[in-house]
């Protein structure tokens, strides 16, 4: 016999769903009040339902059959546990492909990131003591703000900012050249007008990511200079406003929904803390990734007007992203997100380059659309064949020559100081040298050639000892002319390319190289102290390069001092 309940349900739903006495109070009874729990009532549709569904369901009614409305109090007893109304308002919950361990996290980590990036900090691994100080742990726990004022309070004082801005479009901007000048200006003097009125996310999203990043080139600074991040002479206590500015965003973020609905700004102030607060992107592939998506939804892979001063910033800031892809692919050896197929950018960019950072974001651009061809096509599952490998190859001599007519107008077109200029272009011919580098393994996986790695081809020895230099001359040249831009030079580690000449030197100690080998209209950063032409350059170079390295290794994660004590090691046995 089925029994059907005759008086109504006047409980709430916790409460009778754990057969607990309800006090019956609205809007929330006492009992879910005291437990923090969600107080809710049936509806007289409910209850209408639910007794007919007793009264004529063959099946008796067990636990199981629940309305799928009705949260289960019971979920965290099981092996996947289920997140209950508040906790998916707040939190995202991690679960191992297993199911042996779960963790919840709050929805104030960074937002970019993959859920997964973020389990080393969830499980409590941390970083090492020195990475800490010069790359930027973007999965740190965030406080969530009560609101704009709580958030236009914890600014720094307007002399400090003032700084800091300064300092930006001085020292990172030309580099990174994606935030508007003028209309940062105007956001940034609406920002001390009005103060705690000030309701644009988007100006304050721009305006916190150029505090952020002008900190940590200053501490990057301060720990070249002196040893440590910050200076008894600094005025700016530089790590309370990064990680008071990184705070910021991460709430503003989370409080407009930017996943769903990004926007320039928001993009932009992700471009910088990432590019900055990285080295070289290593390590965010998927935070790059999921940028690069955002990009596509906003759209900036679409030309709208070739006239218009938005299309051109999103043309500079879609570039930049772009480049930002190709270095996560070329260290990483995973093929780039972003493909040169879906960019009308690439097939339409602009030639009316009049400022000189515009021509290096070009340069840049167009030496990691090559990166990313010839990465993926090292992805492939497919071998390479012959025909392929030509057709690189043609995009990779017309890159050399688009690269080189491009450093030519850094050195000519502009008023800048020569040592500047020179400096500019090494990172032109260093792209070139990094493609020239993938261009003969890719060769070499192609052709049946009696070369190998083991025996590298005068090819890619002389290519590596090109890139050794280009590498050197960034530094050297970085350090006389642009001191303040330590976090460009850092960039600059050419481990494969050294290892590469080391084990030609063992294999071959008595060839003598040097750049006479060279095609006559081969370009490279010259040192007028060094013969590139006479005697073998091999040792010499190598040597200079490891003395190079010496001056800016403070500045690397403790992953990369691993990798040059390594090669020193080598180095050591054959020299």
């Amino acid at each position: 016999m089925i029994i059907t309940r005759k008086r109504p349900i006047s409980s709430c739903k916790p409460c009778y769903l754990s057969k607990r006495k309800c006090g019956k109070e609205k809007p929330e009874c006492r009992r879910c009040a005291r437990l923090g729990k969600t107080c809710e009532y049936f509806t007289k549709e409910q209850i209408i339902e639910r007794t007919y569904n007793r009264k004529y369901t063959s099946q008796p009614r067990n636990k199981k059959h629940y309305d799928l409305e009705v949260e289960r109090l019971d979920s965290n007893t099981q092996l996947v546990p289920e997140a209950r109304t508040l906790e998916k308002r707040n939190f995202n919950l991690i679960i191992s492909s297993t199911g042996e361990y779960s963790k919840y996290f709050s929805l104030f980590y960074f937002p970019f990131a993959e859920k997964e990036s973020n389990v080393n900090t969830i499980v409590g691994l941390s970083h090492d003591e020195h990475d800490q100080r010069v790359v930027f742990d973007f999965t740190r726990p965030v406080k969530p703000l009560s609101g704009v004022r709580d958030l236009v309070e914890r600014l720094p004082s307007r002399e400090d900012c003032n700084f800091l801005v300064v300092f930006f479009f001085q020292n990172i901007h030309p580099y990174i050249p994606i935030v508007d000048q003028e209309e940062f200006a105007i956001h940034y003097g609406q920002l001390w007008n009005t103060q705690e009125k000030y309701k644009d996310f988007n100006g304050l999203l721009e305006i916190l990511a150029v505090l952020f990043s002008s900190s940590l080139v200053n501490q990057l600074s301060n720990m070249f200079h002196y040893g440590s991040m910050q200076h008894s002479n600094d005025k700016v206590d530089f790590e309370s406003v990064k990680l008071t500015s990184f705070q910021a965003i991460e709430n503003i973020k989370h409080w407009i929904s930017i996943m769903n609905s990004p926007s320039m700004s928001s993009l932009v102030a992700a471009t910088l803390i990432y590019y900055v607060g990285s080295l070289n992107c290593i390590g965010k592939n998927s935070e790059i990734a999921s940028l690069s998506r955002l990009c596509q939804i906003a759209g900036l892979h679409r030309n709208f007007s070739a006239q218009s001063s938005g299309s051109s910033l999103r043309y500079i800031l879609y570039s930049f992203i772009s480049y930002m892809d190709s270095l996560s692919s070329y260290y990483s050896g995973l093929p780039p997100t972003m493909h040169r197929d879906f960019c009308e950018t690439y097939k339409n960019l602009p030639t009316d380059l009049d400022h000189h950072s515009l021509v290096y974001l070009s340069i840049q651009f167009h030496n990691g659309i090559l990166w990313g061809d010839i990465i993926a096509e090292m992805n492939k599952i497919r071998v390479t064949t012959q025909s392929e490998y030509d057709s690189i190859f043609e995009r990779f001599i017309d890159t050399q020559r688009l690269v080189n007519s491009l450093n030519h107008r850094l050195l000519t077109e502009f008023d800048l100081d020569p040592i500047y200029a020179k400096w500019l272009v090494t990172e032109g011919r260093l792209g070139i040298r990094k493609s020239a580098l993938l261009m003969n393994i890719l060769r070499d996986s192609v052709m049946s050639s009696e070369y190998s790695l083991d025996d590298p081809s005068y090819s890619l020895l002389l290519q590596s000892l090109l890139l050794v230099n280009e590498s050197i001359m960034k530094i050297e040249l970085g350090l006389r002319c642009e001191p303040a831009c330590l976090w460009v030079i850092r960039n600059s580690y050419p481990f494969q390319a050294l290892t590469i000449i080391l084990k030609h030197l063992q294999q071959h100690p008595d060839q003598g190289v040097n750049f006479r080998m060279l095609p006559v209209d081969e370009e490279y950063t010259a040192d007028e102290s060094f013969d590139y032409l006479n005697g073998d350059i091999r040792a010499p170079l190598v040597r200079k390069c490891i003395l190079s390295l010496e001056k800016i290794k403070i500045l690397w994660p403790a992953v990369l001092l691993t990798r040059f004590d390594g090669v020193i090691k080598v180095k050591n046995e054959v020299l």
